[in-house]
This record gives structure tokens, sequence and C-alpha cells, in this order.
């Protein structure tokens, strides 16, 4: 079984149910979730929106090789309503998916990047993969993701809500 830490993410409608939806497919689809962060609420980055992001990480548990989970997260966004642009890199969206690590692999191809290449410049992910697990350590940086926030310099807004989701 692989440990993987995934990224949620929503701006759009009902962000708490899709977060909620989301790790149920996850759960049911996936494997087992092992833990899960507080609902972390931030700004959009990369582009203008007036809806902010509701954002959690997962610590799942999984026999699915990175391809195969990379493609059964990808249809359970198609079946939680998430459509793809492929013009536009980011937009509003009500679920995004991301895997942020998978044990200690170091993956490389056209479809899949782990760890996750831009991780570690959003403070809507380093601060709940922090809740996580904050002694893991990154195997292209060989720091901690606690050393990575330290060190990081990033000033974005966010929030953290006092809700969790329930799966």
């Amino acid at each position: 079984m692989a440990r993987v830490f995934l990224s949620l993410g929503s701006n759009l409608g009902d962000k708490i149910a899709h977060l909620t939806n989301a790790t149920l497919e996850i759960k049911k689809n996936i494997g087992d979730i092992l833990s899960c962060s507080p609902i972390y609420e931030s700004d959009a980055i990369g582009f203008e929106s007036p809806d902010n992001f509701y954002n959690i990480c997962l610590e799942v548990s999984t026999s699915l090789e990175p391809e195969s989970l990379l493609n059964q997260l990808h249809a359970i966004e198609n079946s939680l309503g998430r459509t793809r642009n492929e013009d536009v890199r980011y937009s509003s969206r009500n679920i995004d998916i991301d895997i942020l690590f998978y044990n200690d692999l170091i993956h490389l191809t056209d479809e899949l990047i782990i760890p996750h290449p831009r991780y570690a410049s959003r403070l809507f992910v380093l601060l709940p993969l922090n809740y996580l697990a904050p002694n893991y350590v990154d195997p292209v940086s060989r720091k901690s993701i606690q050393k990575t926030l330290q060190e990081s310099a990033l000033i974005q807004k966010i929030n953290t809500l006092n809700q969790r989701i329930f799966y």
C-alpha cells in the first residue's frame, strides 16, 4: 500500500459539499483516508476570482499505481461536475484534486509529476499538509514539510475555518 497526500480545493457553489463528496468518493474508489486537515480558505492564485477557495489535504492509503490514481482522481472530479478548459491553466472550479506525494516516489512523465511541482509555493497546500505531516520529507528537496513552511516567504491571505470534512 502506498501512502499518498492529496490536495483538494473548491471555489464554486457549495464548497464544503464538494470537498465532502470528493472525500467520500476518494474513500470509496481510492483507499482508506488516514487523516484529513481542517478547511483553509484562501484567495485564488494565478487568476482573478471573486470566490475564495476552500482547501484541505488528505493522507490516503492506496493500492493504485500513480497513473491509475491520477485517472481515478480525474474520474472523481468529472463525476462531481468538474469541467476542464485545456486553454486556461487556472480558473474557478467546483473541485480540484492534486497528488502531492506518493510514498517517497520521484515520478516525471508528461501526464504526472510527483512530488507536485508547485506545492511549496502554495500556502493553501503547505498549511494543511503541515497539519497532517510536518515531519514528512520531500524526496526532492530533502526538507520536511515543516522546514519548507518555515523557510517559505509566502505572503498569501489564508484563514483556517472552524469546520472539518466528515467522511
